[in-house]
């Protein structure tokens, strides 16, 4: 359930570093160090000329960073996330990467939505998918309806066409992973029995490639819990090894 479908590329001097997430996570910012980082490295055994310990200052292509947004929690139409926040004491980091996070849910950001036809149809599509699963229809006869139901001119209509199966599936597995997750929480909130919630703080450190404590924070297990629940998840972590 955890699709990766993410793009870098160079453009001139600039290299760009574009991600597409439908579920908000404000660790965006740790994930790209690592992208930045395995980059850079891949970039300097193909530049050999780059002397990284030459006395005079060496270039290195600019990076951009865009996390395209339309997941179901509401959030501004564009938001900065820094990797400083997830330090203990941010003003004292010197180490800084800021993700641009960019809400492209229908009726947000219009003025590039417009610049920019399949975004713009997607953003449309997704949004007629959803209201089609609001009114009562299965997701699966939504997203197949949907795409019969753009407009001929639609610029992705004939991809998604084409596309059908993998499409669907795509949308099947995004649904159920917000779904699934929305109800894990709700379960291991009401549910005060261990072995149950220790199931659920596994399967959000797997799906949302978590550690314990940020598991169990999603949560919002009871810090009182959190030593037993913490201990059952480590002994059912080594049996499975």
């Amino acid at each position: 359930m955890n699709i990766k479908n993410d793009l870098s590329f160079i453009l001139y001097d600039k290299v760009n570093f574009y991600e597409h997430q439908s579920t908000y996570n404000p660790n965006m910012p740790i994930r790209f160090l690592d992208y930045v980082a395995s980059f850079y490295s891949a970039w300097f055994s193909v530049h050999e000329e780059v002397n990284v310990y030459s006395s005079k200052l060496q270039k290195l292509p600019t990076h951009k960073i865009i996390c395209f947004y339309n997941g179901l929690k509401d959030v501004p139409e564009r938001l900065e996330l820094r990797l400083s926040d997830a330090f203990d004491n941010p003003k004292e980091s010197d180490i800084e990467l800021t993700v641009h996070m960019i809400n492209i849910n229908f009726g947000h950001n219009r003025e590039l939505l417009e610049k920019c036809g399949p975004l713009n149809d997607y953003s449309y599509y997704v949004h007629l998918v959803r209201q089609g699963v609001r009114e009562g229809l299965s997701l699966e006869v939504a997203t197949e309806k949907t795409v019969l139901e753009l407009p001929g001119e639609s610029v992705i209509k004939q991809y998604l066409i084409r596309n059908r199966a993998e499409v669907k599936k795509v949308f099947l597995t995004e649904y159920d992973e917000e779904r699934t997750l929305a109800f894990l929480k709700k379960e291991s909130y009401e549910d005060g029995v261990e072995e149950t919630t220790v199931e659920y703080v596994i399967t959000i450190m797997h799906k949302l490639n978590m550690q314990v404590d940020e598991a169990a924070d999603f949560l919002e297990i009871p810090k009182e819990r959190r030593p037993a629940i913490k201990a059952g998840v480590e002994e059912q972590l080594k049996e499975r090894v």
